[in-house]
């Protein structure tokens, strides 16, 4: 059974540590019954194992009373967040409710190249970067359709760290001597030297540039006549994100995750130590304070962040997690966390708040509003230094590894679609229907191939399908991709999609045979495989996968369902659970039969009295018996969509003619799974069905047996994707 997982990972009230939300569903792919299933923060590959090193093929057969056949239909499906993450974004974002839908386009601007553009801003109407590589600050021309650059000023000295608009005239900062630098039409003059090595980040206000630095870590305060102020230093910090909010200077850094703030009296206060290893970034969206942090493995030592950043090995990444806190009505809560990234810039625009993160180039959406968290941009690597929103029709963000920017467009674009990652079957597969849940008008597309990864020897795109239901017309192979593009922009979205396939039976290869042992002449023993080398194996040279054959047992239906989950509280206090439950298309949630203030972390549902349908489960988790009524705090999870079907499959239009049997098998909800036959109570055989898949709530079968002459009474029987059974029984003269 494979986990699913919420990109929020479930964190609430400051939750600590990963919960992960494991819900009940089909196998995904018949290659991860031969995998581990992992934690978000180890290597996983939806798309089937593969093996890099070469080992010897054992296929495992067994015989059981009740064995589905060696060789069966097997469903892929992808339903959350990330089943869909690793796949082709072009315009188009990922929630965490696993839903697809077209978001904001991004445009690459042309001739802006750089090694890294590190900041950028806006004066009188009139864009600037600052960049290295060469190091310098340029004015560009967004709104240009060769988006050109203009050289203001540049060194080969220094290193700019950030730079800001302020009283009418352009402020940056450098490295190593920590140097601030005016720029008055165009032209560069050295303001002062800040007393610190670093300085890290300027804000400008209506009154006043301020400026956070290391070595030592301190805040110091600029006016309209370049007279510098000192407002607080500590020796161990490197202070970096500021912000000013209400007469409230807010600001944090590293190698501590400590939140201080200001007051109008220059009163310095700490509001929070979150235990990390730095405050990356504040924001205020919607009176509320945002925070970022980030937490690294080994916590090392300062290095400079406009340096070039490489692209990171994750078995090398120091990068551990970030994570976005909240601060509203004298409550803190971390309202979700991602592995193996790490937080840079956070922006509100339009009541959502915006997060940059790297080393994969990310953005991330949190609706303050719904709650919700969309992956809205993966940029493959670029490494984001700098997200702004200046007005609806210029917002920014630079990167670096191949330093330019990219505007995102204010309206949505004339083309949005998603391409799934790679499907590898590990042999050549027949494909059977594809299906999806979405809204709104969208199409989709298929294409297949024997490489890894798609190439010249692949087949084109198939032809658009309108329906939610496709035939997959391609020819067999062991690869396959879907693409779904989106005719509606501005109302669709799609979500769970079930690819089924089949894979087709493979020659058996035996490794070696014993006849009586003792009496056999000692041959020498071949060198077992290793992973430098490849084995020939009937004229051919390909790496060579070990499978144990998973033996799949249909066990007897259960109307039990399991509900199973896990909450943490931060203030330690015993937690109760109600259970509710409705049917998806309803409205009004019912409780679940003697399923209130549970203490326990799981309960089994009956659910033999309960229609047959699509079902959600909520949960509410309560402190009720540690605090007093007016104390009392609950929250809730809604569980994904799961199916209710205990009702059996049917038997329908059977006819016999001189040994030969053909009907129908139909189901109202479940997918037929299996149809058996057995002659005068003998062992059961399977039947294959028609069209060879397993992959419809109704299937035509045919068959025909060797019979001697006389009456033989025949059992047939057939399971749906739930395991309910039908049996009918045949004579034969």
């Amino acid at each position: 059974m494979k986990k699913k997982y919420s990109i929020r990972n479930n964190i609430k009230n400051c939750g600590y540590m990963t919960q992960e939300r494991a819900d009940q569903g089909t196998t995904k792919s018949r290659s991860e019954a031969y995998e581990f299933v992992r934690r978000s923060d180890e290597t996983r590959s939806n798309d089937g194992m593969r093996s890099y090193g070469v080992v010897y093929i054992i296929l495992l057969l067994f015989s059981l009373p009740q064995f589905v056949g060696a060789v069966t239909t097997t469903i892929w499906e992808n339903s959350d967040y990330k089943d869909f993450e690793g796949g082709k974004l072009h315009n188009v974002s990922i929630d965490e409710m696993g839903r697809v839908k077209p978001t904001r386009p991004l445009e690459k601007l042309k001739n802006v190249h750089f090694d890294s553009i590190i900041a950028l801003t806006k004066l009188d109407n009139e864009f600037y970067i600052a960049t290295i590589g060469p190091n310098g600050i340029y004015k560009f021309f967004p709104d240009k359709k060769e988006n050109t650059t203009e050289k203001i000023w540049d060194t080969t000295e220094e290193i700019i760290t950030d730079l800001a608009s302020f009283n009418g005239k352009l402020y940056f900062s450098t490295i190593p001597d920590g140097n601030l630098y005016e720029i008055t039409h165009n032209k560069v003059q050295k303001v002062l030297n800040v007393p610190a090595k670093f300085v890290w980040k300027l804000l400008p206000t209506t009154d006043a540039l301020y400026m956070t630095t290391g070595e030592p870590g301190g805040m110091f305060e600029l006016s309209k006549s370049n007279s510098l102020k000192k407002l607080y230093t500590h020796e161990k910090m490197h202070f970096k994100p500021l912000l000013k909010h209400k007469n409230i200077l807010y600001f944090g850094g590293s190698p501590k995750s400590i939140l201080y703030k200001m007051d109008e009296k220059n009163k310095i206060s700490v509001m929070r130590d979150f235990g990390h290893s730095e405050v990356a970034d504040i924001e205020i969206c919607n009176n509320s304070l945002y925070v970022l942090t980030n937490e690294f493995k080994d916590r090392p030592a300062e290095v400079d962040p406009t340096t070039p950043q490489p692209k990171n090995e994750k078995s090398q990444s120091p990068i551990e997690l970030f994570s976005l806190y909240e601060f509203s009505k004298d409550e803190v809560k971390r309202l979700f966390m991602q592995k193996n990234e790490m937080g840079t810039d956070l922006v509100c625009n339009n009541n959502a708040l915006l997060i940059a993160t790297n080393p994969q180039g990310k953005i991330y959406s949190y609706s303050a509003i719904t709650q919700n968290v969309s992956l809205l941009y993966d940029l493959d690597d670029q490494f984001i230094f700098s997200l702004r929103f200046f007005d609806e029709e210029h917002a920014f963000m630079s990167t670096g590894n191949e330093g330019t920017i990219y505007k995102i467009k204010p309206k949505l674009g004339d083309e949005s679609y998603y391409i799934s990652k790679v499907l590898d079957t590990l042999f050549t597969s027949q494909w059977g229907n594809f299906t999806l849940r979405h809204e709104g008008e969208l199409t989709s597309s298929f294409r297949t191939g024997n490489t890894v990864e798609p190439d010249e020897t692949w087949t084109e795109w198939t032809s658009d399908c309108k329906e939610s239901e496709c035939m997959i017309k391609n020819s067999s192979a062991r690869f396959i991709q879907y693409r779904v593009t989106f005719k509606d922009l501005e109302n669709s979205f799609f979500t769970d999609v079930h690819l089924a396939y089949h894979t087709k039976n493979q020659k058996p290869i035996i490794r070696f045979i014993k006849i009586n042992a003792d009496s056999v002449q000692k041959r020498k023993p071949q060198n077992d495989a290793t992973e430098d080398n490849q084995n020939e194996i009937s004229g051919y040279l390909f790496p060579v996968v070990r499978i144990e054959r998973v033996v799949k047992v249909i066990e007897p239906h259960s109307s039990l369902k399991e509900i199973a989950w896990d909450a943490f509280d931060y203030d330690q206090d015993v937690l109760a659970y109600d259970l509710f439950f409705k049917m998806v298309e309803d409205t009004e949630w019912k409780k679940i039969a003697q399923a209130e203030d549970l203490l326990q972390t799981n309960f089994l549902w009956n659910t033999e009295s309960i229609p047959s349908g699509l079902y959600e489960v909520k949960l509410i988790a309560k402190d009720t018996f540690d605090n007093t009524n007016e104390e009392k705090k609950e929250t809730s999870q809604i569980s994904s969509r799961f199916l209710i079907d205990n009702e059996a499959p049917r038997f329908d239009k059977i006819e016999t003619k001189n040994n030969h049997i053909e009907g129908i098998v139909k189901d109202s909800f479940s997918r037929i799974m299996q149809i058996d036959y057995s002659i005068d109570g003998m062992q059961w055989r399977m039947i294959r069905p028609t069209d060879g898949l397993y992959d419809e709530k109704t299937e035509e079968f045919s068959f025909s047996v060797e019979l001697p002459k006389k009456s033989h009474s025949i059992a047939l029987r057939a399971f749906d994707a739930e395991s309910n059974l039908v049996t009918t029984y045949l004579k034969i003269q």
